[in-house]
């Protein structure tokens, strides 16, 4: 409790930290004008969505422009004009945009690849994105809180996500039915999109929807925006800022059916010590079922659920006590995602505790794949409610039986800044005991920059007495110049929810970090300070870890970066630690200092790159790291990149190297066919393995998929143990 009370003195202290005179200026000029709106025409014939805007219905819509700079130049006028008109039709809403550039050959537009240009800046910026971009966001329930974002390239690139309380969940692996072209011309570029109305959840006849857009201009990586373009916690993001889009009357969202079969072939060659797997060839039948129930409810169902095309997991090696964390990347599961979201994300690492983590279902503790049998989701809003409903069972396999795993989760809105929820998770084993976990968390921002968030949470166990709880309080200012985050977490010994993911059980975590950015002018865009203080102690209030930090990171104009840190930390093993077989680490405390040094080059470059050293104690010995990255696009359709990362490690019981390598080619033929061909190498288990994975969409939402995996051990033998899975997967969207 003193912890935590030290944490809030702290908060108030911080509540509110000095601003610039100018820059507060520039603010309250925002938030002093109206909110910037633009009308929809509706219109009998579609326009042809073939990136010209040379027909006459465009020339009837109202015009919205007048962005204004969020970087580099924060509320002066883009350096460049853009005019985008909407339109819409019984079943469709069409953006048009003008994107006009007074040097049309420096445009930047390097990338096909759906979902590419999802690399954002600091607070949600869009000057993050690889290419020239314009992004739009539509709040469709005009709840000031979530929306669809959509954004292009001068290629037509398709990009989408869904933005969840207001950037706090981006779910980039949504992939909605929506179509888009563009093209270059003398004086910029244009874009024409069309969104069908069955894509998009909303209440019956809406009339007004919350608008926004941003515009990349990526040589002077400059990010413009309509409306919400202050840097203290604004950007596209900030829904309740956005601008409004008026005149949608007599919007009725059709009734939704539909289905996505696929029919699967796959053959498999394995050496016959190869565990896990058996050679011979498969066929197999299943898919998808998507059914609008209304305006607001959607019901998802899965059955014989096959992953098959789904990218293999990038290699990690493990050097620290605690276990990995592999991200989800299958499409059931990633689709609404973010309403089953509850815990703790982490600050620049893994997560420290997740209530409901959808990879543990259908994936063996080997990591093998577990068959799901099928499944059900239930997602949608009632006023100012949120909910999400998941049900899926896994057959059985040489770890554990026929399983069933459900989750159901609630979130409401509350006013216009805060919301609280609660959820409940669940597994149950054929013929065995369910076991579960319930939570509750909220979030309240009493100002445009300051968000208060926390959770408290359970589970089931055999040993009532086992801590089996876990909380969080946490206090995040963000500002331009000032941010900090001061937060208090506490996970009991017993804290191991059946469905989730725990990284370190049976502790009290303390962390605080203070940040300065300044913007000092000439080569610099800014120069960032951040200073760190962590405790870590046991439930018994015994001190485990506590370390200190300092970064240094300076961005440059050029969009160039660079950075440095430097800590000192203690670690108290309590129990000896095993890195490997012969490398064991008494009990003990260690204290240990190291240092990092690294840069990486702008985006907008063909060939650009990062490096980063580190050098430091590592327990009772010395550990240096190199890690070095280089990607080349020498035109739109091709991209390569090489990563190499190596650990020394050097202590009294014995060394330890590791090395892994990365490396992956990219060929898009167009926005709808591309292969692309990851291979990886693991220097600790001497492993080569190459995921190759050619997709066709030959028709919006259907899909061809041709997938080659391999991996091969024991390289420096003749005869290592090898397998071979080559998959082909049909499938095809049918709407009713």
């Amino acid at each position: 409790m003193r912890r935590l009370a030290a944490a809030l003195a702290l908060a108030a202290a911080l509540a509110g930290p000095p601003a610039l005179g100018g820059a507060r200026e520039l603010r309250a000029q925002e938030g002093a004008q109206p909110p910037a709106s633009v009308q929809a025409i509706r219109v009998e014939e579609a326009p042809e969505i073939d990136g010209r805007l040379d027909e006459e219905v465009w020339a009837r819509a109202e015009v919205a422009s007048g962005l204004r700079q969020r970087e580099p130049d924060e509320g002066e006028p883009a350096s460049e004009d853009t005019e985008v008109r909407v339109l819409f039709t019984e079943s469709a809403i069409y953006i048009g945009v003008e994107l006009h550039d007074r040097e049309p050959d420096a445009i930047v537009a390097r990338t096909y690849d759906r979902d590419a240009l999802a690399s954002f800046g600091f607070g949600g910026g869009m000057e993050g994105a690889p290419d020239d971009v314009f992004a739009f966001i539509l709040d469709t329930y005009h709840d000031r809180r979530n929306a669809y974002l959509f954004m292009t390239n001068p290629l037509g690139n398709q990009t989408d996500a869904l933005i969840e309380n207001e950037g706090a969940g981006i779910n980039v692996d949504w992939d909605g039915v929506w179509d888009v072209a563009a093209r270059r011309t003398d004086g910029g570029w244009t874009a024409e999109f069309e969104i069908p109305f069955w894509t998009l959840k909303f209440p019956d006849d809406p009339r007004t929807w919350g608008f926004n857009f941003s515009r990349v201009i990526k040589r002077r990586t400059e990010d413009a925006l309509w409306a919400s373009w202050g840097r203290d916690n604004g950007g596209l993001f900030k829904i309740a800022r956005a601008g409004e889009l008026g005149g949608l009357v007599g919007l009725d969202r059709p009734a939704d059916f539909q289905l996505k079969p696929y029919a699967l072939a796959e053959g498999r060659r394995a050496d016959p010590d190869e565990e896990g797997l058996d050679e011979g060839f498969d066929g197999k039948l299943g898919g998808d079922a998507k059914w609008g129930l209304d305006e607001n409810w959607t019901l998802d169902l899965t059955v014989n659920t096959d992953f098959a095309q789904v990218e293999a997991d990038v290699e990690q090696i493990n050097l620290t006590r605690f276990s990995l964390f592999f991200p989800e990347k299958r499409d059931f599961f990633l689709e609404n995602a973010g309403i089953f979201d509850f815990g703790s994300r982490g600050f620049g690492g893994p997560p420290s505790l997740l209530l409901f983590f959808s990879r543990r279902i259908g994936i063996s503790a080997a990591g093998d794949e577990v068959q799901l049998l099928g499944g059900g989701r239930l997602s949608g809003r009632a006023g100012p409610w949120s909910v999400g409903v998941l049900d899926v069972v896994t057959a059985d396999d040489e770890d554990e039986p026929r399983t069933n795993w459900s989750v159901a989760r609630v979130r409401r809105n509350v006013g216009r800044r805060a919301l609280w929820g609660a959820i409940a998770a669940a597994k149950t084993p054929a013929g065995g005991e369910t076991a579960g976990s319930v939570g509750a968390d909220f979030s309240w921002r009493p100002t445009n920059e300051l968000e208060i968030s926390g959770y408290a949470a359970g589970n089931e166990g055999p040993d009532p007495a086992a801590e089996q709880y876990a909380s969080r309080l946490a206090f995040d200012y963000t500002g331009d110049f000032w941010g900090w985050l001061v937060e208090g977490e506490g996970i009991g010994r017993g804290m191991l929810p059946p469905t989730g993911f725990v990284r370190r059980p049976g502790t009290f975590r303390t962390f605080g970090t203070l940040r300065e950015r300044p913007r000092p002018g000439g080569p610099f865009r800014t120069i960032t300070f951040r200073e760190n203080a962590e405790l870590v102690t046991d439930t018994d209030g015994e001190v485990l870890d506590r370390a200190v930090s300092f970064e240094l990171s300076p961005a440059f104009e050029s969009g160039d970066e660079a950075r440095f840190s430097i800590e000192r930390r203690s670690e108290r093993l309590t129990e000896p630690f095993e890195l490997r077989e012969n490398i064991v680490f008494p009990a003990g405390e260690y204290w240990t200092t190291g240092w990092s040094i690294g840069a990486e080059t702008s985006e907008k470059r063909a060939l650009r790159g990062e490096v980063n050293f580190q050098k430091g104690g590592f327990f009772d010995g010395d550990r240096r790291g190199l890690g070095a990255e280089v990607e080349w696009s020498p035109d739109p359709h091709l991209s390569l990149e090489l990563g190499w990362e190596r650990n020394e490690i050097e202590t009294p019981q014995g060394d330890l190297d590791t090395d892994l390598g990365l490396m992956r080619v990219g060929y898009a033929f167009s926005t709808r066919l591309g292969v692309n061909a990851l291979l990886q190498y693991n220097g600790e288990s001497d492993e080569l393995s190459t995921n190759v994975r050619l997709n066709w969409i030959w028709a919006p939402g259907s899909d061809l998929f041709v997938v080659l995996d391999t991996r091969r051990s024991e390289l420096g033998e003749a005869d290592g143990p090898s397998h071979e899975v080559l998959a082909i997967k049909f499938t095809r969207l049918l709407r009713f």
